[in-house]
C-alpha cells in the first residue's frame, strides 16, 4: 500500500466481519506487533486499511487459526 498510516482489523468468521480493531494509524512499515483477542478461530482473516482512506484494503488471501493463549 502507498500510504503512510494504516489501520488493522481482524475477522475471526472468515472476512464476514471486522469486529476487532487490533492497530490504528501505524506507521506503514510492513510490520506492526498487535494483541489478538482472547478468542478461537479457525476462520481468522486480517484487514489492512489505508489510513484515512477506509474504501481501499488488503486482506489474507486465506482463513488462519488463531488459539487461546
Amino acid at each position: 500500500m502507498n500510504c503512510q498510516e494504516v489501520d488493522i482489523y481482524l475477522s475471526l468468521d472468515g472476512g464476514l466481519s471486522y469486529p476487532y480493531h487490533l492497530a490504528e494509524k501505524q506507521p506503514n512499515t510492513g510490520s506492526v506487533l498487535v494483541n489478538f483477542p482472547d478468542t478461537a478461530s479457525t476462520q481468522a482473516r486480517i484487514k489492512v486499511n489505508p489510513w484515512p482512506f477506509p474504501d481501499h484494503h488488503a486482506y489474507t488471501p486465506a482463513d488462519f487459526e488463531s488459539m487461546d493463549p
